[in-house]
């Protein structure tokens, strides 16, 4: 597949005989499983975790672009970059020092990246039912993994189980869905995001990738977004003495074509978004 004189996204088409939906989801729960870990961890101590990954992206090796064909080129085989990241996270795990978790965390998401990119987005683009079955059980090994692995590591992040369904606790401005979404990851019941969500997402916006929302703003606000919605990919780099900040994001409300947005602008999505599942 590699060098090919024609890229064509059919190169990338899995036969439906050949797709093992259970492979897939399991591969995409273990890197969202490696990113999660590592991105709650890291957040003890955000000051040393903004200077090690600081001193990461400053070294000519390393481009923070985690844009999948920025990393494996349209045309080229994804599986070489997918190999020598798998075999990163695996030396690194288990981690061996906070060094370890910010160099696991950048080859995890990375390779989430393209793996969602070219396996599941282009590997299944003629299988609408099996994605449907793919994100279904991945949702479930999320959920077996926040409820077991994440609840031991952190205890103290845990959110509290959502109130009884008849008490009288749901803001009058926020009604709960009649058939709330199912959720995976961290998310254990369909909720808004909060202003705590905001923040956290904002300031480690790779954790952003690989969940779906659904943007339901006030009837007062701008009603253009109005939807479900993702981030496709983020983006850093230095602009003259500034660092820019991009992410694409696929909304609802425009199609397939992914739309570049700013913080401001994915801060805004967020606060009127109720989580809906992970990917």
């Amino acid at each position: 597949m590699s060098s090919l004189p024609y890229p064509s996204v059919e190169s990338y088409k899995i036969p439906r005989e050949s797709v093992d939906v259970e492979a897939i989801a399991q591969k995409c729960a273990w890197y969202l499983q490696a990113t999660g870990e590592d991105t709650e961890y890291l957040s003890y101590d955000p000051t040393r975790r903004d200077k090690l990954i600081a001193e990461l992206y400053e070294r000519p090796d390393v481009a923070p672009n985690f844009g999948a064909e920025n990393l494996v080129p349209f045309g080229s085989d994804p599986d070489v970059y997918l190999k020598f990241a798998d075999g990163e996270i695996e030396r690194l795990t288990p981690p061996q020092s906070f060094k370890d978790r910010i160099m696991r965390l950048h080859f995890a998401f990375a390779a989430l990246m393209v793996f969602n990119h070219y396996k599941f987005k282009y590997g299944l683009l003629d299988h609408h039912d099996l994605r449907l079955k793919v994100m279904e059980r991945q949702t479930q090994l999320m959920k077996e993994w926040y409820d077991t692995v994440f609840c031991r590591l952190f205890p103290d992040r845990v959110k509290p189980k959502s109130a009884p369904s008849n008490a009288l606790t749901t803001s009058r401005s926020r009604p709960v869905p009649i058939n709330p979404p199912a959720t995976g990851g961290r998310t254990v019941s369909a909720r808004f995001v909060d202003a705590d969500d905001v923040k956290q997402f904002l300031n480690n916006p790779h954790t952003l990738v690989g969940k779906r929302f659904i943007h339901m703003p006030p009837v007062d606000q701008d009603q253009d977004y109005r939807g479900t919605w993702q981030v496709d990919s983020y983006t850093v780099r230095r602009v003259d003495m500034d660092v820019e900040h991009e992410y694409l994001c696929l909304l609802e409300a425009f199609g397939d074509s992914p739309v570049p947005m700013g913080p401001e602008e994915v801060g805004y999505l967020l606060r009127y978004s109720q989580v809906q599942a992970t990917l």
